[in-house]
Order: structure tokens, then sequence, then C-alpha cells
């Protein structure tokens, strides 16, 4: 439903990357008539790469590459498949101020299938998002008796909903 004429797409693979996710990345954008092109980058060093799966460091995959960052700030939009991706790096900043949209898409085909992103989805998200803004603590409480307070004073919120659809925002399907 979106006009998407001269849209310029660049996928994020690096050696791990699906091929498959590639190859349907090239086939969707072609099929909407967007310039695609695919930015292969090396793994990152091997000792960096136990510690970027469990979240304590980003990865360092386009910081040793300047021409890979400007290539990465011309697109319109960058689909990151990378294992571990530009995630919670100045590299991903940069490229998301460029105004380049992302999306994080590295999961398998079975969760990608069975949490597709709906409009539904992004409404419920940004209504609870807004209910979270609001909120100065937050109390997390299960059927088993569990019960935690937690203070979000000056904490930020940040919504996902498996899409991007505006300049400059990153998103992660399935978020």
């Amino acid at each position: 439903d979106r006009d998407v004429t001269g849209v310029q797409t660049c996928a994020l693979p690096i050696s791990d990357s699906s091929q498959e996710y590639v190859a349907a990345m090239f086939a969707a954008a072609r099929s909407f008539g967007a310039d695609a092109m695919s930015l292969m980058l090396p793994p990152p060093p091997p000792e960096q790469a136990v510690f970027i799966r469990t979240g304590n460091v980003s990865s360092t995959i386009v910081a040793n590459s300047k021409k890979a960052l400007e290539f990465l700030k011309m697109a319109d939009f960058v689909i990151d498949m990378t294992s571990v991706g530009l995630l919670h790096t100045k590299e991903q900043v940069a490229v998301l101020e460029a105004g380049t949209r992302m999306l994080m898409v590295h999961d398998p085909a079975e969760a990608l299938e069975r949490m597709f992103p709906t409009d539904e989805d992004k409404e419920r998200i940004q209504r609870h998002g807004q209910r979270l803004r609001e909120a100065k603590r937050v109390r997390v409480q299960s059927d088993n008796g569990t019960e935690v307070w937690f203070d979000k004073t000056d904490r930020p919120v940040i919504e996902q909903w498996g899409w991007t659809d505006e300049p400059g925002r990153w998103d992660h399907w399935p978020g």
C-alpha cells in the first residue's frame, strides 16, 4: 500500500547469514521495483562472538570500515541479516541518524512465520508504550506468587512491532 518508487534497499549479510533470507530479500525488492544491493562483511573475530551472542558486547563488523558505514547510510532501508548485527553500536546510531530505516531479521523461518507482525500488534504496542512512558513504577506479578516492582524513572520505552516505516527507525522481526 505504500509508494516505494526509487527505494534503495541494502541487505547486510555476513558469512554466517542465511543465504535463503538474502535471496528472499532480493526477490521481495524486485517485486516492487526497489534498487537492491548486498553488503557482505566478514564475521566478527572469534574471541568477540561469544560475548556478542550473550548480549554483553556489540559487534565491530562495520566499525572497521568507513566505506561500509557510508554505504549503509546512503540506503533508504537496511535489512540486517547478521547474527550479531549493528545492534547497540555507534554505527547503528549513525545509520539511523542519516534517516535510514533498519530491520533486523535473523531468527528461524518458523519464528518469522509464527510471529508475523500485524497492524493490530503495532496499535497494541503503541498503546502500552504510552502507558509505560506515563508510569513511574512497573509491577510484574505471576500466578505463581511472584511480585516485583521496578522503578522506571528516566528509563526509555522502546517500542518494537516487527517493521519499520519511518525514516531513522530500527526494529526487529520478530521483535
